[in-house]
């Protein structure tokens, strides 16, 4: 046996093996990371819309009257269609839907039990028939009559764009926190690269760091509009949460581009409750490990420094009241425990499963 085994490896070497390997993995990476040929795949059909905008709506209430006389005053030169797929109301919704059925709003309706994010938003995507499709929700109202004009513009951008996303303002019952928020959130976005794709790397990103990552998979379909014939080849995955952005993802990942439309925000903002917050951070904790592998604290001690750095910045704003910094503060801490309680219900679930 040791005189076979010697024979075996005579003829070999690291070396040898090392080189096999390695000229194998980039001849299978150069082939699996060509990126589609995104032109030849959009199509020039005739549609019967220039856009269409679909919203998914359930209990919208009396904001959403609002939203929709903002998208019927819009100002284009080209026809658009309005569809809103309900998933249920209760409230006077489909009452207020009715309303605008004589200014062109299409209304489809579903059971409660059958919306999810990503299938909903599809099937109402399916009932229309436009090249670009504006995607809202029913507490974005569009912020001036611009707004669908301007999103379906920064499709000229790029050669490759196969989504666009715009900025949020907040309303004016939103805390300066929420306000502050909001503006740097998307005055970074202002300030980047409005075309986002793979090959390009801003100024002052480390390719393949997670702000990288971030930056080219951020989207938000509170305020969007996707290319249909891109959205026919890849629709939204059909997930409870965060569809936008996975979709975000995997078109840049085939060759597509991104692009940020500056000058098309909505209003859109929430004051939540500690209970509220803690809600939507444990869904967001295991949404961003299981998506995208991001654990942004890892331990008890990494929560309590998340905590306390981030109770120290809201500490010098200027102007607030010290009852509305303490709801802050505790919103600071259902947010950071909710995210690190979503990813340690996640992490023990793989336990449980695997081991």
């Amino acid at each position: 046996m040791r005189a076979g085994g010697a024979a075996f490896v005579a003829g070999l070497s690291w070396e040898k093996s090392a080189r096999t390997l390695e000229a194998a993995l980039i001849e299978g990476l150069s082939e699996n990371s060509r990126p589609v040929a995104p032109r030849a795949l959009f199509t020039t059909r005739d549609y019967a819309h220039k856009a269409a905008v679909i919203i998914p709506t359930w209990n919208g209430g009396d904001l959403f009257r609002g939203v929709l006389q903002a998208l019927v005053t819009q100002q284009t030169d080209w026809a658009f269609d309005v569809m809103v797929l309900d998933s249920g109301s209760t409230d006077n919704t489909l009452e207020i839907i009715r309303e605008f059925s004589h200014r062109g709003v299409r209304l489809h309706q579903i059971p409660n039990a059958e919306f999810s994010h990503g299938r909903t938003r599809n099937l109402a995507i399916s009932l229309t028939d436009a090249e670009f499709i504006a995607v809202l929700t029913q507490d974005a109202t569009p912020a001036d009559p611009q707004w669908l004009a301007n999103m379906i513009r920064a499709f000229d951008k790029g050669d490759q764009v196969a989504g666009v996303f715009g900025g949020h303002l907040a309303y004016a019952d939103a805390t300066s926190f929420v306000r502050n928020g909001q503006e740097g959130h998307f005055a970074h976005f202002a300030a980047m690269p409005h075309v986002a794709q793979w090959g390009v790397t801003p100024p002052g990103m480390e390719w393949g760091g997670i702000n990288w990552q971030q930056w080219l998979h951020y989207f938000s379909d509170n305020n969007a509009a996707l290319r249909r014939c891109v959205w026919e080849k890849i629709p939204y995955p059909d997930i409870p949460w965060g569809e936008d952005q996975v979709w975000a993802w995997e078109v840049i990942k085939q060759g597509y581009q991104k692009a940020y439309a500056p000058d098309a925000f909505v209003l859109h903002s929430h004051n939540l409750s500690e209970a509220a917050q803690d809600k939507v951070s444990r869904i967001e904790g295991d949404y961003w490990l299981r998506w995208f592998n991001y654990r942004f604290e890892k331990d008890p001690e990494a929560v309590k420094a998340s905590v306390d750095y981030l109770n120290a910045r809201d500490a010098a704003v200027a102007g607030v009241t010290p009852d509305v910094l303490a709801h802050q503060q505790v919103l600071n801490r259902a947010g950071v425990c909710g995210r690190y309680r979503g990813q340690f219900d996640l992490v023990e679930q793989w336990r449980a499963k695997w081991c």
